[in-house]
């Protein structure tokens, strides 16, 4: 019975350790996607986040993070009519995006840190669509990702820092894609994501 009660307590403890080494809590960011030779778009994302915390020492810890967020994401340009006249093309693209980081956390005292990460990303097409600010031209309503134009799967790499205060997180980051996203019907074009980041994220067990 003794040794029962032992491991019953053992187990508790280091369920409990666990508990406090893993944090989860909800996610957001907007962002500047900024795609090479194309213009400006804002983004956003929003989704749940988990760290998980090794050892501290007096100066900090490592952690390893990630992130199940849905992102939207973007980009502009311009398009003529048969006039010459310009007109603005806004894609509009959805994800599925699972970001794994591996950082370290510096002790400012003991409710805040300093954090910065750094590592890939992977993200699934869920759906997309453009549109032409212009009632004359086309504006697609097929999903770019069923109807040939862009690519289901993304892969690249972001890094963040920022700080912790309390339950909450804070912090600027950049994303860059290795994938060119278009084919087929929109091969020509190249708008491979490259955005900068403005995160905020609460954590429910800290």
């Amino acid at each position: 019975m003794k040794r029962q009660l032992i491991l019953i307590s053992g187990l508790f403890l280091c369920i409990a350790c666990y508990a406090q080494k893993f944090q989860y809590g909800i996610t957001s960011h907007i962002a500047i996607n900024q795609p090479q030779k194309y213009r400006t778009h804002i983004g956003w994302a929003i989704g749940f986040i988990g760290e998980y915390n090794f050892n501290q020492n007096r100066i900090g810890n490592f952690y390893f993070t990630s992130k199940l967020k849905i992102s939207e994401k973007g980009w502009k340009d311009d398009i003529y009519d048969i006039e010459e006249e310009k007109h603005t093309r806004t894609t509009h693209t959805y994800y599925l995006e699972i970001p794994i980081s591996i950082g370290y956390k510096l002790i400012i005292n003991t409710k805040s840190n300093i954090f910065f990460d750094f590592g890939p990303y992977l993200a699934y097409g869920l759906f997309g669509n453009y549109n032409i600010d212009y009632a004359e031209l086309e504006n697609d309503k097929n999903d770019l990702f069923t109807c040939g134009a862009y690519k289901r799967f993304d892969f690249g790499f972001q890094g963040n820092i920022g700080i912790n205060i309390t339950n909450f997180q804070i912090g600027i980051g950049a994303v860059q894609s290795i994938i060119k996203p278009t084919k087929d019907i929109w091969n020509l074009e190249n708008p491979k994501e490259k955005s900068f980041l403005l995160n905020i994220s609460y954590f429910f067990n800290r």
